[in-house]
């Protein structure tokens, strides 16, 4: 019986399907793997099990599909958000956006009955007394020659800066405020605002907050004071705050009345979302108009059924969303606790100017008789991007030719928000087209018209309102050259509306046409797919669900509306799922087939090319769906897909490399979304997963961790829906409590380095250890195998095809090993490692270099062998050698 040896130095071909394996002169059958789960296949060879997925929280509503979405500012601020039914929630950092007002400091600080727990320091002839209007208010009454005051001792902790907020009113005479901070009672040595204007409440206290005062404490107790300074005078006080800086104070007060979306909080620093408008004295309790909040949210108007099918783009700090059965959205964020949904309003950011009065002023000596002259004015801002639509028209009648003669035009600014620059001038000349005929800046507001000829070529801009109502909102949402592309109604499903130049909303244009102004032009197409996909390479691409088409400019210029070109691309269409854009390549799924595909532009057609990324692994799609795809730069660049058997599947992609590799992921669970969001220096994968734990349904957000625990084996994390613990100090724990999450779960841990298996968890969120540690990472064990294809022996004249294997000897080149469990097949597994393990307390080490594996020998047709991972501990192999006998 022959032996020979054989080496496979590469897993960078990832798995593949079984009907290649008859293929035994293909060059990545030599590269590939029978099953790659819960393994990477990395671009330069090796293959590393993946790391866990850290809990995150629990999605709002457990019943239902939840989503997620990246939002990226910025390299250092990104968010995966939350999009449920009815509601936004934001995670970053692995955390959940908690929203938490600072607990009030002042007791009584509302008067609603009376003013007690005020001190009443007022000197003679003066006093401090309760109001019951408007809600309940405490009056400073200064007497004719003395002064009203009041204060109130606090808890503080020396060197914690706090803020502290009034409002104030006039009842009689002129109240001259005072607000002082002390260390002792009367004093001013922490603050002393002499003279302040009444705070505004319900705002967020941030460094310096406007109204509002800061000071620092130096003790333990401070004393708060209100003066009213002048003598015959009363001042009213509705309201006092006093909390901890940068905590979300903006406290509830009774006199105040709130617009929907504004947060409040009680004097326990519990937060409230205002649902709609709030009339002024509507307290706390009433939830028609005020939302608890622990986690910050933002509600949203879509169903559970529409989620996945929401498409989005991003620029800057604006997160455009569009569905054909809602009107397209924008989410602005303006802060952490400060974000804003609203339906996108389609024109300039400028008012139109209110036209005044057109007067003629009559000359001697015309030639052309009297014309009927119509006047609008238009706004513009500093860049020339934006302008205005024309204001009403007003006209005269006079003869321009004449001598001296001249019409005046007079108007004045809008009424509405943008900053104008300069107002245009246009006329037309007995009912017909207006025309250009002169510019003032901002600070003129009026014009003088004696006789210029008008500029037909440049007219006042009329706008598109196509997007404006239900059956015309747009189903896809891109960027290009500047512009803001939709495209895809239900009633227009093959139009594409874009924006002016240098604009995100306005959809102003003017005639004759103008190379900025907005687009609206129709694919004619031989069947009427709906354009669902709009992306931008080289060119802008739409994607419908049967054919791929180029928007471009044969001269290489701008698009604008007489250089438009549109020719087809590519006959195999999209799915729904949003596509990804890698490099100058659109990854997307494909509309039958259940496939991906990845298109992009080849210079040798001039145009771009698709082609299947799946044709290696087509066991993986075949009969299926993707419901989702992201795409994860760093480490490793992976296009991740999400299957719609609940399995996640990653590609490693580096076309310049031809490195396709597909590798799947499970859980105890079911993948339902993914996004990516960049965290410091890595791309970070976040999921939502449908877990049921101890018959208990349930959806988690999870963070897949980055795996970069360096040479301390402490803080290696591989276990799914997982966390970690680290004991105060250098102290150890010898259980684990809150895991709600993970209540009656059996869970692996890894203690200090040294992994454990089959542990329980208790109805209570409690795990008991087996052994005393200071780190503990705890979650649900994650089944990790890859397996190699059948040998193919190049010595031989069949290659091996037809004559029994056994593998006889491995020798395995690994890294940051401490053990695995390798045999010939699944069934056949024996654990092994390259030492034994240490005492308990004892952190195992990290093992590098070649490694011969003694594995149970047994003849099969195929050959193969199998590395699992049963243990929460990384496994990353380079290369396999093998000594294989050949029967007959």
């Amino acid at each position: 019986m022959a032996s020979v040896r054989t080496i496979r130095s590469s897993f960078n071909a990832g798995e593949l399907t079984p009907e290649l394996f008859g293929n035994v002169g293909l060059d990545k059958l030599q590269s590939g793997l029978a099953l790659c789960r819960n393994f990477v296949a990395l671009p330069h060879g090796p293959v590393q099990n993946r790391a866990g997925f850290a809990y995150v929280n629990s999605v709002k509503t457990a019943t239902k599909r939840t989503r997620l979405i990246p939002f990226s500012f910025n390299n250092q601020q990104t968010f995966a958000l939350e999009l449920g039914a009815g509601y936004f929630r934001f995670h970053a950092q692995g955390e959940t956006l908690v929203i938490s007002g600072a607990a009030e400091l002042l007791t009584n600080n509302r008067f609603t009955a009376d003013v007690s727990g005020w001190t009443d320091s007022s000197a003679a002839g003066s006093h401090i007394a309760w109001d019951a209007g408007n809600y309940g208010q405490m009056q400073l009454v200064s007497g004719p020659s003395s002064q009203a005051s009041t204060y109130q001792a606090i808890t503080t902790v020396p060197g914690q800066v706090y803020v502290i907020g009034v409002a104030i009113s006039a009842v009689s005479g002129t109240p001259h405020s005072v607000l002082r901070v002390g260390s002792t009672a009367g004093a001013h040595d922490l603050l002393d605002a002499t003279t302040f204007n009444s705070a505004v409440p319900g705002q967020t206290y941030d460094a310096n907050p406007a109204g509002w005062f800061t000071f620092t404490a130096t003790g333990t107790t401070a004393y708060v004071s209100v003066m009213n300074a002048a003598f015959g005078s009363t001042l009213n006080m509705p309201v006092m705050v006093c909390g901890l800086l940068n905590k979300y104070v903006c406290q509830w007060a009774k006199l105040t009345s709130y617009a929907a979306g504004v947060l409040t909080c009680d004097g326990a620093g519990n937060v409230y979302y205002a649902l709609q408008a709030v009339p002024a004295g509507t307290v706390l309790s009433d939830t028609a108009h005020w939302l608890p909040m622990t986690f910050y949210e933002l509600p949203n108007p879509y169903a559970e059924a529409d989620l996945f099918d929401i498409h989005y783009v991003q620029s800057g700090d604006v997160l455009t969303l569009v569905h054909p059965d809602y009107a397209p959205m924008e989410l602005r964020r303006y802060g952490d606790w400060h974000w804003v949904l609203a339906a996108i309003e389609f024109v300039s950011s400028l008012s139109a100017p209110l036209l005044g009065t057109v007067s003629a002023h009559g000359g001697s000596g015309g030639s052309s008789g009297s014309q009927t002259l119509a006047y609008v004015v238009t706004a513009l801002d500093s860049y020339g991007q934006q302008e205005s639509l024309a204001s009403a028209a007003g006209s005269v009648v006079n003869d321009l030719t004449g001598n001296g003669a001249y019409n005046q035009v007079n108007w004045s600014a809008g009424s509405g928000g943008g900053a104008v620059a300069y107002f245009n001038v246009y006329k037309s000349i007995n009912g017909g087209a207006s025309g250009f005929i002169g510019q003032v800046p901002a600070g003129t507001l009026s014009f003088k018209d004696n006789n210029i000829t008008p500029d037909w070529t440049q007219s006042p801009p009329l706008n598109d309102s196509a997007m404006a109502n239900v059956g015309d909102y747009p189903g896809a949402v891109g960027y290009y050259e500047q512009r803001r592309v939709f495209a895809g109604s239900d009633n227009q499903p093959q139009n594409v509306w874009a924006t002016q130049s240098g604009t995100e909303s306005n959809m102003n244009y003017s005639l004759p046409s103008q190379a900025s102004d907005a687009l609206r032009f129709r694919i004619a197409a031989l069947r009427a797919s709906v354009i669902g996909h709009v992306v931008a390479l080289w060119d802008l691409l739409l994607l419908t669900a049967s054919t791929v088409w180029r928007v471009y400019t044969a001269s290489g210029d701008a698009l604008a509306p007489s250089t438009i070109t549109i020719k087809a691309q590519s006959q195999v269409g999209a799915s729904n799922v949003q596509p990804v854009v890698v490099n100058q390549a659109a990854i997307y799924a494909a509309s039958q087939g259940g496939h991906v595909r990845e298109l992009s532009y080849q210079w040798q057609i001039q145009g771009y090319q698709d082609r299947d990324l799946c044709l290696l692994a087509r066991h993986l799609f075949d009969g299926l769906a993707v419901v989702e795809l992201a795409f994860s730069r760093s480490l490793y660049p992976i296009v991740w897909a999400v299957s719609a058997d609940g399995r996640m599947l990653g590609l490693t992609y580096l076309p310049d490399q031809e490195v396709f590799a597909w590798h799947q992921h499970t859980t105890q669970g079911m993948f339902e979304s993914v996004c990516v969001v960049q965290e410091g220096n890595f791309d970070v994968v976040y999921g939502v997963v449908n877990r049921t734990i101890a018959g208990v349904q349930n959806r988690y957000v999870e963070r897949l961790d980055t795996r970069q625990y360096g040479a301390d084996l402490t803080q290696a994390f591989f276990v799914d829906c997982g966390a970690t613990y680290t004991a105060v100090g250098s102290g150890t724990v010898t259980s684990v409590s809150g895991l709600n999450w993970l209540a009656g779960a059996t869970v692996s841990v890894l203690l200090d380095g040294k992994p454990y298996t089959g542990l329980t968890v208790s109805s209570g969120g409690v795990l008991t250890l087996p052994v005393a540690a200071h780190v503990v990472q705890v979650g649900l064990a994650i089944d990790a195998q890859f397996q190699t294809p059948p040998l193919v022996l190049t010595g031989d004249s069949s290659a091996g095809q037809g004559r029994v294997k056994c593998i006889n000897k491995v020798w395995a080149r690994v890294v940051d090993f401490v053990g695995c469990a390798v045999g010939p097949g699944a069934a056949q597994l024996v654990a092994v490692a390259p030492q034994v393990y240490q005492a308990d307390g004892v952190t195992p080490q990290l093992w590098a270099g070649e490694w011969r594996v003694n594995i149970l020998p047994q003849f099969s047709p195929d050959g193969g062998v199998v590395f699992s991972q049963p243990q929460p501990l990384p496994l990353t192999v380079c290369d396999l050698s093998m000594e294989v006998a050949i029967g007959g």
